[in-house]
């Protein structure tokens, strides 16, 4: 029994200092993230606009031996071809990736090969000081070209 007083003693002695000690900054818990707004049209090769057509946007994850999209959004294009992604979670220094599937709205193939373009969203504005680090807005247009007709013989 006064062994067992004894670390009682010798605990509460050690373990009660760190109380007396206020931190100045309380701790944190989040995550960073930066928002990311990406305007970006479609186009064929005789420069007409693309409407109703598929494009999937995501941020790129670049591992040493794998790429791949994750967090994909899947948009379509407006009458005048154009499309809009916004993303206000983010990673902070990611790049996306725009995909023409060649899909149409109404779920039929176009007669146009799918494309991608990866964009560098590059330097992030209006960070706040804590985890929020700022925004970036990028404009894009993929130009898309017809699949190539198979002769049948």
């Amino acid at each position: 029994k006064v062994y067992n007083y004894f670390l009682v003693a010798i605990l509460g002695l050690l373990g009660f200092s760190g109380c007396d000690k206020v931190e100045e900054f309380a701790p944190e818990y989040g995550m960073p993230h930066a928002k990311y707004e990406l305007k970006g049209k479609v186009i064929n090769s005789r420069k007409g606009l693309l409407s109703d057509m598929q494009v999937v946007v995501g941020e790129i994850e670049n591992r040493e031996l794998l790429k791949y999209v994750y967090y994909r959004d899947t948009l379509y294009t407006d009458s005048k071809g154009e499309f809009f992604y916004k993303d206000d979670y983010a990673w902070p220094g990611s790049k996306l990736r725009a995909k023409f599937t060649g899909i149409q709205k109404n779920g039929e193939i176009s007669i146009y090969k799918p494309d991608s373009i990866d964009v560098d969203m590059g330097e992030l504005t209006g960070a706040s000081g804590n985890w929020y680090e700022g925004k970036a807005s990028k404009e894009v247009t993929i130009n898309v070209k017809e699949k190539e007709q198979e002769n049948a013989e």
